[in-house]
């Protein structure tokens, strides 16, 4: 009884439950006929959802060509229709080996070709070659030793100065033996290159003493120009600087009154000596 009573009441739920749906459906069409045919509103929501035409879309047409069949890729170099399964190969060796253009000799050709002249990237013309041959040649020649020789102890000598008597030494320069003497030795080595003969020591002085005295000149226009336009703070040091300039111009003259008079004692002495030997 309980089973049949169940049963009678699930039909009436789905027949509760049709009738449900149903009449939603009667009010969704009574409310669209609310609307009215006549309106501009009505018009347009029945074409939107009441209608039943399809929209037409034109699609373009394809361009793509149709390929040809091709067949299957096999890795491995397989060919299709061969029993992988068995160990022979294929009977054409061609469709094995790699596709290359095959070497042949032309009959008329008149010089023999070997094949690594047909790749461009290892071919190398006979200019190109004659070029760099004559441009080694040149080099050789304009790179050949010199045939100068010069006199082993005469270089010795010449180092053993500098390391005695040039700068880099322990000493100072006052205190090196020799220093004068080498600055003698160089002035007179440079002016046999030169082709000048050496001056003796009067000369130079003298020289010395003529610079000097420029130098005094320029600083005296100078101190006069200062003291014109009324600047003496400009004109002090100079006059210090004059003073130690006339102060070396005092000692260059008393040297060259020494050179002088030794010079002179030497030539009497040479005199006296000519005269005894006759």
């Amino acid at each position: 009884m309980q089973d049949g009573y169940t049963l009678r009441n699930d039909a009436t739920i789905v027949q509760l439950l049709r009738l449900r749906e149903g009449g939603a459906a009667y009010r969704t069409a009574e409310a669209w006929k609310a609307f009215g045919g006549d309106s501009e509103a009505g018009k347009l929501l029945k074409k939107l959802y009441c209608g039943t035409s399809k929209p037409k879309v034109s699609y373009p047409k394809l361009k793509t060509k149709p390929r040809e069949p091709s067949t299957p890729f096999i890795p491995g170099g397989g060919v299709a229709g061969a029993d992988a399964r068995t160990h022979r190969l294929v009977a054409r060796t061609s469709s094995r080996a790699i596709k290359a253009p095959a070497f042949c000799r032309s009959k008329d050709a008149g010089s023999e070709m070997h094949p690594i002249e047909f790749l461009a990237t290892h071919k190398k013309p006979m200019s190109e070659i004659e070029k760099e041959m004559n441009e080694i040649k040149r080099q050789m020649e304009g790179c050949r030793m010199s045939c100068v020789t010069r006199a082993p102890n005469q270089e010795k000598e010449k180092l053993q100065q500098v390391f005695s008597y040039t700068a880099g030494t322990i000493l100072p320069r006052e205190l090196l033996p020799g220093a004068d003497l080498l600055d003698r030795e160089l002035s007179h080595a440079a002016a046999l290159r030169n082709g000048k003969l050496p001056k003796d020591r009067v000369a130079q002085l003298e020289e010395l003493y003529s610079e000097v005295l420029k130098e005094v000149e320029s600083r005296k226009s100078y101190m006069s120009e200062m003291m014109a336009l009324g600047r003496p703070d400009k004109a002090a040091p100079v006059e210090r600087e004059i003073s130690e300039r006339m102060t070396e111009l005092r000692k260059i003259h008393d040297l060259m009154k020494k050179e002088k008079r030794s010079s002179k004692n030497s030539n009497n002495n040479d005199d006296e000596d000519d005269d005894n030997l006759q």
